[in-house]
Order: structure tokens, then C-alpha cells, then sequence
């Protein structure tokens, strides 16, 4: 069985709005680079209008460069900070069913063209823009990650990098709290039900991986909003994972919430709506 690392190539024009997408997968080879990135320009364009297919050509055609003068897989991510960046590196084995290209393929469908979790974005947009928002009126929004060391609440917080696995918010006192959104507006079964897969995936690394206690949160909307949340399926199955889950149209539960994460900031919320 052969054995390959590759990193995910991302790009995040704006760290303050910490929107981030992958665009491209890099595999490592002895001495050389298999790149291969999106050739949509309407997803680059759906975040930033000032970065183009062709700045992510010439910023591949650095990373063969670089990579000819370094070539230590293990630590080539750390070269770069900039609107372009790339994962640490995950790894993947070749079984003899399997062919290199299409591991690849199933990789880069997985992480780049999937259209499951980039509809997930933009269906949670809602959600989490309302959540920022209160946290940025009240000072407590994080503008980097860096904000996290000052009991901040912090986006897209990294917790496996390398498998794409971000904390949609996360704040640290201490003990961490984490929170991620839900969107169950959709009559796409499969996609919720894949929905609160990742989300449990990302809680169980996330308290696996943090040192120290996580609390965890899941804040849902549904089509009813008045719904029982143990008659909703994909509830339940998070349910096992999370410490808390909450209802973004209940007053009573993102008021439970915000006590919550306020009090584990510091401060104090009178209002939230």
C-alpha cells in the first residue's frame, strides 16, 4: 500500500468576516507537486472580487517553485499566510481496489466541488451572520484567531485542519465553548442529515483534540419552528454530541444561550434581538 500526503488549498480574502473556501488539493510527491484547483471563477467570485482563477494559477506555479527549495511536506503550509494559504497535512493510503486518480478525484470532490458542504455555507449564512452580529455589537467578536487567547469568540477556528474541520465559533475562559449552526430549512433529507453528521464529526474532534473541557452547542433552525426537537431525526443524532442544542426562533433557548456565552466572556446581555 502506497502512502500520500495532501494538503487542502484555501482561500480567505477577508480574516475579519473569516469566510474561507477550498480551492484546490495539493498531493505531495517525492519531488514534486500534483496541484489540482477549481476552474469556477463564480466561486472565488462568490467571496471576493478582487482575487481571480488567474492569481490562483500563479499562486500554484510559486508553490512548484517553492517546493523545488523545499521540500518538507510536513512544514511547507507554514510558508504561507496571505489571502491564499494551504492545510497542514492529511494523508491518505492507496489500496489495491484503488487507483492514485481516483483517490483524488474522490478527495478533491470531498473537499473542493462538493456541493453538499458549499450549500451548506450558504444556507447557514443566516444563522451565523445573526450570531456574529450580537457578538460584534456587544465587543466580543474576535477580529483573528488570535482573539481567542482574550476570551474572545473567535470563527473558523481551526480543529483538524487538514481534514477541513473548522469550529464555526468558538470562545475560550478556561474551558472552551463551541458553537456550530444548523440549517434544517431544506427538504433534502440526505443533506440534513449529512449536515448534523458533520456537525457531530466536528464536536467529537473538537473535545477530542482541545485540551481541557469543551462545551458544545448547536444552534438550529427548522421549516416549523415550533417543531418538538425529539420529532426531528437529525437532532437526535447530534444529540449524542452535543451538550446543548437551541433553537434560533425560540426566545426562551438563545436567551439560555447567550447567558451562556456572555457570562464565559465576562460580560453581561440584557437584549439579543
Amino acid at each position: 500500500m502506497n502512502q500520500y500526503k495532501y494538503s487542502i488549498i484555501k482561500l480567505s480574502p477577508d480574516h475579519v468576516k473569516g469566510e474561507i473556501i477550498n480551492v484546490g488539493i495539493i498531493i505531495y510527491l517525492n519531488d514534486s507537486l500534483d496541484i489540482r484547483t477549481i476552474q469556477q471563477k463564480n466561486k472565488i467570485q462568490a467571496i471576493t472580487k478582487n482575487l481571480t482563477l488567474e492569481s490562483l494559477q500563479d499562486f500554484t506555479e510559486d508553490l512548484n517553485w517553492l517546493y523545488q527549495l523545499n521540500t518538507d511536506s510536513e512544514n511547507f503550509y507554514k510558508l504561507f499566510s496571505g489571502s491564499i494559504v494551504i492545510s497542514s497535512p492529511g494523508m491518505f493510503t492507496l489500496r489495491e481496489s484503488m487507483t492514485y486518480e481516483k483517490q483524488v478525484d474522490i478527495l478533491f470532490e470531498k473537499y473542493v466541488t462538493s456541493p453538499r458542504l458549499q450549500k451548506r455555507n450558504t444556507q447557514n449564512k443566516r444563522i451565523i451572520t445573526q450570531l456574529k452580529n450580537i457578538f460584534d455589537k456587544a465587543g466580543i467578536l474576535g477580529r483573528d484567531l488570535s482573539d481567542i487567547s482574550n476570551h474572545r469568540v473567535v470563527t473558523n477556528y481551526p480543529i483538524a485542519e487538514g481534514e477541513g474541520i473548522y469550529a464555526e465559533l468558538l470562545l475560550k475562559n478556561g474551558a472552551y465553548h463551541l458553537t456550530e449552526t444548523l440549517d434544517l430549512r431544506t427538504d433534502n433529507n440526505k443533506q440534513k442529515t449529512g449536515e448534523s453528521a458533520l456537525k457531530a464529526i466536528t464536536i467529537s474532534k473538537a473535545k477530542s483534540i482541545l485540551s481541557g473541557n469543551v462545551n458544545s452547542f448547536v444552534i438550529y433552525a427548522s421549516v416549523d419552528s415550533q417543531q418538538d426537537k425529539k420529532l426531528i431525526p437529525q437532532l437526535n443524532l447530534i444529540d449524542n454530541y452535543a451538550d446543548s442544542i437551541f433553537n434560533i426562533n425560540s426566545n426562551e433557548d438563545m436567551s439560555t444561550y447567550y447567558d451562556h456565552i456572555f457570562n464565559a466572556a465576562g460580560t453581561q446581555m440584557k437584549t439579543y434581538n
